[in-house]
């Protein structure tokens, strides 16, 4: 039932026609706002109070229907909090405000949004004042309207912007009350449609044979930043304007230059040339410390997911935190469809470029990822300090690798991947190795990595190297 469940939603979640990539990226963020109200309570009993709706929520997301999920993640917000909405606060929550494109030329003058409901609130929408900001330090740029239809058209002024990766904030309010808030990203440059076609033929020019990493994360650049500047509306907020400049860089490198290495820190978006093919992945690289290899954790996404969702959710990025306490690596792959990622082939190629200590190399799974990190430490026993599946599991076929693999099984008592954790700990006890299985009372699906991942790393603080 488990792997059934994972096969739909692997299907029914990836974007299409029939799905807006808009609806996915107001979905994400009413879930990111959801994680970080989670964590600005310890209230046991008002945290119970949203398990109706993430479950629901997890339904809904198994079916394709994302605004109806991002109409339960703000029910969850408000349960949480514990706020029974008003009318108008059910009609401005509905709301999105949406950029016409992401990445776009000064010249233009000025940013064009569309107020849109992600969802039907199913009441009545009264008159809202809309007001977005845009902060460049320095400088700012603001703009208020009256949204009394839907869709509304609102243009904000940028010609004083200077270039850059600048967050939008609005609010949407009646009277002098503030109903709802939000907060993007947008990025302008100058230039852009030069700047876009000379990467275009720079791409052209690429070698077809023995593509180094640089040469793959150009091409791979330069379609992201082309689909941004059309008007895409992606999973994420990409600093846009930094990564115009990064691939201008690759393309001026030497034919076997190097742009990713150690001393270039914190995060990457890089396309690796390796023996299976070219994954896409995150990276956040800390500050190096002389001759000193720095462990790296590996975190595997559930399905439907990309390289962002470790990086962005889960806690709000609860795993990039806890890789900074430390000084660890971070590294997130990006899983099309079904089967792993060549995890072993990645870590390889990265430690020809990070000082990488291969002996505190961390898995990191939720859901379908928590299934292949399980494969992984089957399949190369030798290469692995910890596996921590969260949210996910079941028997395993090769169950004496986990005599030299260290396991942390953690899952909620309310997620549906229950029977499945427990069958895998089970399976992976008969081994004798190191081994913790943690339930979590009143925690579902949804919630799982954010309210596990202390303990996890607790964990992998105390494992010896490999």
């Amino acid at each position: 039932m488990y792997r059934s469940l994972i096969a739909a939603f692997a299907i029914l979640a990836i974007p299409s026609p029939s799905v807006a990539q808009a609806d996915r990226y107001d979905t994400g963020r009413r879930l990111v706002a959801f994680e970080r109200a989670w964590d600005a309570t310890s209230d046991a009993a008002a945290r119970k109070q949203t398990l109706p709706f993430l479950k629901q929520a997890m339904a809904t997301f198994f079916s394709g229907r994302l605004g109806d999920a991002g109409q339960l993640i703000d029910r969850a917000r408000f349960a949480l909090a514990g706020i029974d909405p008003t009318p108008d606060q059910r009609a401005a929550s509905a709301l999105a405000v949406r950029p016409r494109a992401r990445l776009l030329d000064r010249s233009a003058g000025r940013l064009e949004l569309t107020v849109a409901r992600l969802y039907d609130p199913k009441v009545e929408s009264p008159e809202l004042k809309l007001t977005v900001e845009l902060n460049a330090g320095d400088k700012k740029a603001t703009a208020t309207e009256s949204i009394r239809v839907l869709p509304t058209q609102v243009s904000l002024p940028i010609t004083d912007i200077p270039p850059g990766d600048w967050p939008v904030s609005w609010k949407l309010a009646v009277g002098d009350k503030t109903l709802c808030t939000g907060e993007f990203t947008v990025s302008l440059v100058d230039k852009l449609d030069d700047r876009l076609g000379a990467l275009a033929q720079a791409v052209e020019k690429l070698p077809t044979e023995k593509q180094t990493s640089e040469h793959r994360t150009l091409r791979m650049l330069a379609g992201l930043l082309t689909k941004l500047s059309q008007g895409a509306s992606l999973e994420t907020d990409y600093p846009a304007a930094r990564l115009l400049n990064d691939a201008e860089a690759l393309d001026r490198l030497p034919v076997d230059g190097r742009f990713f290495e150690a001393s270039r820190t914190g995060q990457h978006w890089i396309t690796l040339e390796t023996a299976k093919g070219a994954p896409t992945v995150r990276v956040a690289v800390p500050a190096a410390k002389e001759n000193q290899p720095v462990p790296l954790v590996v975190a595997l996404h559930g399905a439907g997911g990309t390289e962002n969702m470790f990086f962005d959710a889960y806690g709000h990025g609860a795993v990039v935190r806890e890789c900074e306490k430390r000084g660890w690596m971070l590294v997130a792959t990006r899983t099309e469809f079904f089967g792993a990622p060549p995890v072993d082939l990645i870590v390889d190629e990265l430690a020809k470029r990070y000082p990488i200590d291969k002996s505190r190399v961390f898995l990191v799974g939720h859901s379908m990822g928590a299934g292949q990190a399980i494969g992984l430490a089957q399949q190369h026993p030798g290469r692995w300090a910890g596996v921590a599946a969260l949210g996910g599991g079941s028997r395993v076929s090769k169950p004496e690798a986990f005599k030299s693999v260290p396991l942390f099984v953690g899952v909620g008592t309310e997620d549906f991947a229950l029977s499945g954790a427990r069958a895998l700990g089970k399976s992976a006890a008969t081994a004798g190795g190191t081994l913790v299985v943690r339930e979590y009372p009143d925690i579902e699906h949804i919630v799982i990595v954010q309210a596990a991942l202390p303990d996890v790393f607790a964990w992998y603080d105390k494992l010896p190297p490999r």
